[in-house]
């Protein structure tokens, strides 16, 4: 039958004398079917070079959406649901032509599928970025040392995780962020992924981290924009050099070398000892420790609580009252336990 038409009906008995004559029935009106109206005002909004916003107007009545885009050269058609009358796609082809479309459901069916105006992604400017995904430590991409690489920080939540491994003796490490097309910063992690140091200048000023007390090992390096920077056409340049000799860095007018260890790489020196104890970390906390010296056997020799503030960080101790022997300097931070071995020779 055919929805919303009115029909007429009859009915006859038949027995064994004869049929009876047609008796006619009450005419009826099929119902009709009540779909959801089709959308329009179908609209590209920012488009990037692997993102999309697409909107249209909102349907009464729809209770979904569905949107089905493809590239231009392709036949299979990508289909998402949207809730409301918008939607926004990621992981797109970069330089490319899309086609989409879109048609609203409703609980009585959904309308016809109504095609949108096709949009063009756009054109990674002067780079491309091989390294995607690597938006976590455990996909972090591995790079080669002494060698630049661009990177791209496309989205606001976009961050670029690598990973490289020194070899005895060129264990030094410095680290260089330039190029910024934003307010980039970046930061070092041990093998552990605890974090070592991080470098922040504010804007597009380039960023240099340098480490020259380090052993040989796996170490991360991850890239971000503070506050949710980013760009969607300009890489970053970024080169993790090593070396044998500690690395310099410029303090005004002043070169100096950049020895301090993180909490991680706790320093004594000298060791072994006569008298002085030198103890020298990197903390990424301000915040008051307890460091406590005990022997052999465990026993609490000395104890100083000292004010550790965020970033470099020395503090010296005598032992010179002590006697001769092997100890053990213990420093314990609200987040962390560091315990090195001194041995005192007088």
């Amino acid at each position: 039958m055919v929805s919303g038409s009115l029909y007429n009906w009859q009915v006859s008995a038949t027995c064994a004398s004869g049929a009876s004559a047609f008796t006619a029935g009450t005419n009826f009106t099929t119902a009709t079917v009540v779909t959801c109206g089709a959308p329009s005002g179908l609209t590209n909004g920012t488009i990037g070079t692997t993102t999309a916003a697409l909107s249209w107007t909102a349907v009464s009545g729809a209770t979904s959406y569905s949107v089905q885009y493809k590239l231009n050269s392709s036949a299979t058609w990508t289909t998402v649901s949207s809730a409301t009358n918008s939607i926004s796609l990621s992981g797109l082809v970069s330089a490319s032509l899309y086609n989409w479309q879109v048609r609203s459901n409703c609980a009585s069916g959904s309308s016809s599928y109504i095609v949108g105006t096709n949009f063009t992604t756009g054109t990674v400017s002067g780079c491309t970025d091989i390294w995607e995904s690597n938006n976590t430590s455990t996909t972090a991409k591995i790079i080669s040392t002494n060698t630049n690489i661009s990177g791209l920080i496309s989205t606001t939540t976009d961050l670029d995780w690598f990973k490289f491994t020194t070899v005895a003796p060129n264990t030094k490490i410095k680290i260089t962020l330039t190029n910024l097309p934003a307010d980039y910063d970046v930061r070092l992690y041990n093998s552990g992924l605890s974090l070592l140091t991080t470098a922040q200048n504010g804007g597009t000023t380039s960023e240099t981290i340098i480490r020259n007390v380090t052993t040989a090992g796996t170490y991360y390096v991850r890239v971000y924009g503070y506050n949710g920077a980013f760009s969607t056409t300009a890489c970053y340049n970024l080169l993790v050099s090593v070396g044998s000799t500690n690395f310099r860095t410029i303090d005004g007018n002043i070169t100096t070398e950049e020895i301090t260890p993180s909490l991680n790489e706790m320093v004594l020196y000298p060791n072994p000892t006569n008298g002085e104890v030198n103890v020298s970390f990197n903390s990424p906390v301000s915040e008051s420790v307890a460091v406590r010296f005990f022997d052999m056997v465990g026993k609490t020799v000395l104890v100083n609580n000292v004010a550790m503030t965020e970033g470099d960080n020395k503090f010296t101790f005598d032992l010179s009252d002590l006697t001769k022997g092997i100890y053990f300097i213990e420093l314990n931070t609200s987040s962390e336990r560091i315990v090195k071995k001194i041995v005192l020779d007088k």
